[in-house]
């Protein structure tokens, strides 16, 4: 029996509704083809059926919720080949956003991810932790190019890529240790992404993102489809 244990403030019910299962289908706390039973989420949550409704449809749109004929939602399976088309994207895009944001991003900015990503491998299992510091550092690189069209671009990626990537490497049925080296191996690349920026190295910075991304590549390709 699903076990949904959410607080929805009702100003903002299909939105609120939303974001939290976005959350926990991005997070993996909601599985790839389970079923999610309205009228128990309905009751749970003690609202109508009509605003999770809604926002079933708005995650249908997205592409994490599958809507039969009789409005029966499920989370949507993953695919692994999209999952490698954005992943390229990725290969192609972010490091020219990293090399437009190299020069822009404060050093208070620099300091607070630093120390973001200090705490993550001072505890490797606090694993939304490790994903909270993965959104930060990667939304910094959009964030501080000061393109509007590079933004938007990965913006959507990054929206389309979220699920893929976690499932892959963190939430899909690992186990512990593989898991814990999955987060640091891949925050001491965050680590080299923050030393090439404060260096001011757009060939190291542009290499070392790119590796990056593909060192996520070949972790979520090890997922089974």
């Amino acid at each position: 029996m699903q076990n949904f244990d959410y607080e929805v403030h009702p100003v903002t019910v299909k939105d609120r509704i939303y974001e939290i299962l976005k959350r926990d289908i991005v997070l993996g706390k909601l599985k790839p083809g389970e079923p999610i039973n309205i009228a128990v989420l309905s009751t749970k949550l003690n609202i109508s059926s009509a605003p999770l409704r809604e926002a079933l449809s708005m995650l249908s749109g997205d592409g994490l919720v599958t809507l039969n004929p009789r409005k029966h939602a499920s989370v949507s399976e993953i695919d692994m080949d999209d999952m490698v088309t954005t992943m390229h994207l990725r290969l192609l895009l972010e490091p020219y956003a990293a090399e437009l944001s190299m020069n822009n991003i404060p050093k208070n900015a620099i300091d607070h991810m630093r120390n973001e990503l200090k705490c993550v491998l001072d505890d490797l299992s606090n694993e939304r932790q490790y994903v909270q510091s993965d959104l930060d550092l990667h939304e910094m690189l959009y964030r501080y190019s000061r393109s509007d069209i590079v933004m938007k671009i990965l913006s959507m990626l990054k929206e389309y890529s979220l699920r893929l990537r976690y499932y892959a490497e963190v939430f899909g049925g690992a186990d512990d240790e593989t898991r814990k080296k999955t987060i640091q191996s891949s925050t001491l690349e965050h680590m080299q992404i923050m030393d090439a920026i404060e260096e001011k190295n757009v060939e190291k910075l542009r290499t070392i993102v790119y590796s990056h991304i593909e060192n996520g590549t070949v972790r979520n390709s090890t997922v089974k489809k």
